[in-house]
């Protein structure tokens, strides 16, 4: 474990380092619970004080929730935390750059998800070029678990079954499904919108965009999806941050 190279003898009781950081002493107290910063150490009197180490972390922890992302994003910009709490800086550079990394694949998957749904409206699903995928082969590309793609047959959004024990082979037109259902999915719409954006896309129908208007903004689906691609990269700017941050005291 490698520590902060440089800890200057800055001390101070939590008041301090809460009006430090704009940080409310009660939010610097569930930092602690939550592992995100180190234990505070107490003098004779019984008072805890902080020092720099404290200052870096709650500054990471800042920059962590600064965005509100998905639920695997906020697992992995957790496990920054985690690994700064512990005081174990070269770990939390390491996990930094995993976090970025998979923003980075977030944003791509953004991307590739949108020409699929234009391509699919323009041309329909074209079947002609096919590769057979296992199951543990698609889990691998969407970037999901065999048990969620199981849980969309269940539900009926892949349009195909299997009985329990047969072996699950997926097409590249069931791969790129995958993709619109995961993408649709972590931008909050329903399993009933998504049923019915591809019961009209099959009727070759140009209105299955509609199908995905938020009633509430009136948004389309090129809209929100644009708006999520916006936070996407809101979030690695916070974790470009982070990694600067880190790199100073390594």
């Amino acid at each position: 474990m490698k520590q902060f190279n440089l800890w200057i003898g800055l001390v101070m009781k939590i008041s301090q380092l809460s009006k430090l950081t704009n940080t409310p002493a009660s939010t610097i107290r569930d930092y602690e619970y939550q592992y995100f910063i180190e234990p505070a150490q107490r003098l004779d009197n019984g008072y805890r004080i902080f020092d720099e180490r404290h200052v870096v972390q709650i500054k990471l922890c800042r920059l962590a929730f600064k965005v509100t992302v998905s639920k695997h994003l906020r697992k992995a910009s957790l496990q920054v935390l985690y690994a700064a709490g512990q005081g174990d800086m070269l770990m939390c550079q390491q996990k930094i750059e995993e976090y970025i990394g998979l923003i980075d694949a977030e944003i791509q998957k953004v991307n590739d998800v949108m020409e699929i749904i234009k391509k699919w409206i323009s041309h329909g699903n074209d079947e002609e070029s096919k590769q057979d995928y296992s199951l543990k082969m698609a889990a691998e590309c969407i970037g999901t678990t065999k048990e969620t793609i199981r849980n969309w047959e269940r539900n009926g959004l892949l349009n195909k079954s299997f009985s329990t024990y047969q072996r699950r082979i997926y097409t590249t037109s069931d791969i790129e499904r995958m993709r619109i259902i995961y993408m649709l999915l972590q931008t909050g719409y329903s399993v009933m919108a998504i049923h019915k954006f591809f019961s009209t896309l099959s009727q070759n129908n140009n209105n299955a965009l509609l199908i995905l208007t938020n009633p509430d903004k009136d948004e389309d689906l090129f809209s929100i999806q644009d708006r999520w691609l916006q936070t996407l990269k809101a979030a690695k700017a916070e974790a470009l941050k982070m990694q600067v941050l880190i790199n100073k005291k390594i």
